[in-house]
């Protein structure tokens, strides 16, 4: 399941806000997750990244981070609408 957050949003832009959310969940049996961006910059979304990993490597107490899902038009180069 694709999760934007929980007492937190994984947009928040810290490694303890992730773990809180993994941990909100975890307790309503939860047992994994895949935690998602919301539409951003690539400055941020590499920001986010990079958080990402720093947090699954910490989580121990909540529900499992299966891989990040970026949320937005971010894969294609071409005109929209054209």
């Amino acid at each position: 399941m694709h999760i934007h957050g929980g007492s937190y949003d994984f947009m928040d832009g810290t490694k303890e806000a992730n773990l809180k959310i993994a941990e909100t969940h975890v307790r309503y049996g939860m047992t994994s997750m895949v935690p998602t961006t919301l539409t951003s910059q690539k400055k941020e979304l590499l920001r986010k990244l990079d958080l990402y990993e720093r947090a699954h490597e910490k989580n121990r107490n909540g529900s499992q981070f299966l891989r990040m899902h970026l949320e937005g038009p971010y894969f294609s180069q071409g005109h929209y609408g054209a």
